[in-house]
């Protein structure tokens, strides 16, 4: 039964996850060009001022893809599911209602986990390639919270979409995700979130659970 969700899952979403593939590619390749023109035509001391001492993001075109990614993901995933009440038949399934939607978020956030590991590895063998080790430290710190944020984006944006009250409980969910993802994005420059970032990654998780208490109010409306 549950290869079987898993199936459902892969079927809905698979055509989202190729278009974020592709997307996150191509800003690959845009950054490596434009660091591989830069080292070729520009002043090697001007280009590590800009970097170091103004704090210059050559992978800014990266920051907002993981976010997108993750309402992406979500929206396919569950939009469906209830705009044409096929959560409804899903939980009166004869297995626990619990196990059933975290299976769905599990595929989902296994998903998005493996696209953002391949991107990490892919800028991870560029920045090794441009750059002292260093610099691999400060990329992974710098962007943790954006890929932090698709991943809890993906979390609520569910709960949203399950929650069965619109005037109370989505809006709350909704006003929660702006507000705890503006945190996320708050910082500019390189590092901010050296010494926090670890509470955030158990706020995320933490709001994680947020599906299984929609899930919860979702079948008691519908039963």
């Amino acid at each position: 039964m549950f290869k079987a969700i898993g199936y459902k899952e892969w079927l809905k979403i698979r055509w989202a996850a190729l278009g974020i593939i592709i997307a996150f590619i191509l800003v690959f390749i845009n950054t490596a060009l434009t660091l591989s023109y830069i080292v070729r035509t520009s002043d090697p001391n001007l280009y590590w001022n800009n970097l170091i001492f103004r704090m210059s993001l050559y992978y800014s075109l990266l920051k907002y893809l993981p976010l997108l990614a993750g309402i992406i993901i979500s929206f396919f995933q569950f939009f469906p599911e209830i705009s044409e009440n096929r959560l409804k038949l899903a939980l009166h399934l004869p297995l626990n209602e619990k196990s059933i939607i975290l299976n769905m978020v599990a595929f989902g956030t296994t998903t998005l986990l493996a696209i953002f590991l391949f991107i990490i590895l892919l800028f991870t063998l560029m920045i090794l390639y441009f750059f002292p080790v260093e610099f691999l430290y400060s990329f992974l710190i710098t962007t943790a919270p954006w890929f932090l944020a698709g991943l809890t984006i993906y979390w609520l944006a569910s709960s949203i979409f399950v929650e069965p009250m619109w005037l109370f409980r989505r809006l709350f969910l909704i006003l929660i995700s702006i507000a705890y993802i503006s945190l996320l994005y708050a910082s500019k420059g390189y590092n901010n979130f050296e010494v926090s970032i670890h509470w955030f990654f158990l706020i995320s998780i933490f709001l994680s659970v947020s599906i299984l208490i929609s899930t919860a109010r979702f079948k008691k409306g519908v039963i």
